[in-house]
């Protein structure tokens, strides 16, 4: 009886599952072409991509809990998982070997090119970037994100050699990927891992002056190198470094001309042209304004920092109203920006309420945001995000609950640096993307969390 106890709370998941999913196709099937012509309602795909993506997760979750797989196990494959990408990425940096990780190309400089690097324009610092062989650096770096609390909770358990490698080729790694979560993610993390020690210490009266550092002696040092090859990394050069040409500012946008030969006359031609495109009333326009604005955008269109993708999959002949907005009022040319403001134009234009609740679905064929919740918003709806990644929220309140009620045993530094790991992957999804829209990502967000549950119930019979 305890048993079938257990597994009816999962009966009624899959039954609002079934619910939700009956509903979000039905929603589907609602959609206008008219405004995105690219949207199917194909079932299966819907339910494949899913299944696939949100549902596996999940399941694998439950049976790293329910066969109660061991911790200590857990974290030695994450830690072994870890110095695999790493030492890739690393070794093919080093060699000239490994994808920049914004492009195609294979990177032109190396982690020794660091320290000599002159910028020349906003963005050059991606030849110093690499995702070693790998498909996407943004995914690389939102699982290396979540996965450094763990390899910290080895390295501060165990102290074994290993664990110091694993802890330094990890770093290494992350700043050698060169996006802003892997680069501020490795300082912020460490300088919260060094809070919470020196709060604990507070919390056991344990006088600052009196305790040993033989624990954590070797994590200070790697720290402190850490920050100061953060100031040498490849995104501090985007951050602090001082470059001749900004091109990321549409405000700007003429900026981008200013190396131009000729005698400034594409320039010149550029500005003449620009002016009255910034007094247009875009939502307003008549034909000859429409015109006259798409023609603009056409011959200009190289200039502006858009990338062809995009335009092709939103295109100005027939949204006019919509580019003419984003370049008059967008201060940066930020591409999640630019690429959820487009995917709001579409729900906007749909003007459709079930929209709000149930999604347009994965097969509006839209590209990915990199922005996550928004992206979940405006694809499966709120009920959507309630389904599919409410389950994440609801484990880590449970942890937070076990904790809590049994705070004089299980609050302490180390069920709080385990409890990092899922806790700051949910909070970076909300300011990046590559958490909550990929299989892989979603695998290792289920395996902290599971290592997380096994943790806070060990010697709990459930």
């Amino acid at each position: 009886n305890n048993k079938k106890k257990k597994f009816y709370k999962y009966i009624i998941f899959i039954i609002l599952f079934c619910i939700y999913f009956a509903l979000h196709c039905y929603n589907m099937t609602l959609f206008n072409n008219n405004v995105y012509p690219e949207q199917t309602s194909s079932f299966i795909v819907e339910f494949y991509y899913i299944y696939r993506t949100f549902i596996n997760p999940l399941i694998l979750l439950l049976l790293l809990y329910y066969i109660k797989m061991d911790k200590e196990y857990l974290i030695k494959i994450i830690k072994i998982f870890s110095l695999i990408i790493s030492i890739v990425i690393i070794v093919s940096n080093i060699f000239h070997f490994g994808y920049q990780t914004y492009g195609e190309g294979f990177c032109k400089l190396s982690i020794f090119d660091w320290f000599t690097f002159e910028n020349v324009t906003r963005n050059s610092y991606y030849m110093l970037t690499s995702r070693g062989l790998f498909s996407s650096g943004n995914q690389l770096s939102s699982i290396m994100f979540m996965l450094l609390p763990i390899i910290l909770y080895s390295v501060y358990k165990h102290r074994k050699k290993s664990d110091y490698i694993a802890l330094i080729f990890h770093i290494l790694a992350m700043y050698i990927l060169g996006t802003k979560v892997s680069t501020l993610g490795v300082v912020a993390i460490l300088i919260a891992f060094f809070l919470m020690y020196v709060l604990f210490i507070i919390l056991n009266k344990i006088h600052l002056l009196n305790v040993k550092l033989k624990d954590i002696k070797l994590i200070l040092l790697i720290s402190v190198c850490a920050f100061i090859l953060f100031f040498f990394s490849p995104r501090s050069n985007e951050l602090f470094g001082e470059y001749n040409l900004d091109t990321s500012s549409i405000a700007n946008i003429e900026a981008t001309f200013e190396e131009e030969t000729e005698g400034g006359e594409k320039k010149n031609k550029f500005l003449k042209a620009w002016k009255p495109i910034q007094k247009l009333d875009c939502y307003n326009m008549d034909q000859k304004n429409e015109k006259k604005f798409i023609t603009f955008f056409n011959k200009y269109k190289d200039f502006m920092g858009v990338s062809e993708f995009i335009i092709k999959a939103y295109v100005v002949e027939e949204h006019p109203e919509f580019w003419c907005d984003y370049l008059q009022n967008y201060k940066t040319n930020d591409y999640r920006i630019l690429k959820t403001g487009i995917l709001r134009n579409i729900y906007n234009e749909n003007n459709n309420n079930l929209d709000k609740y149930l999604g347009m679905g994965y097969n509006l064929n839209f590209i990915y945001t990199e922005s996550d919740y928004s992206y979940q918003f405006y694809n499966y709806g709120l009920l959507g995000i309630l389904v599919l990644i409410g389950p994440y929220f609801l484990i880590i309140a449970y942890i937070v609950f076990m904790i809590l009620k049994s705070y004089k045993k299980k609050l302490n530094f180390e069920n709080l640096l385990l409890l990092m790991a899922p806790a700051l992957a949910l909070c970076v999804a909300y300011y990046s993307g590559h958490v909550l829209e990929r299989t892989l990502p979603l695998l290792m967000l289920a395996t902290v969390c599971g290592i997380n549950l096994i943790n806070i119930t060990e010697g709990k019979n459930e």
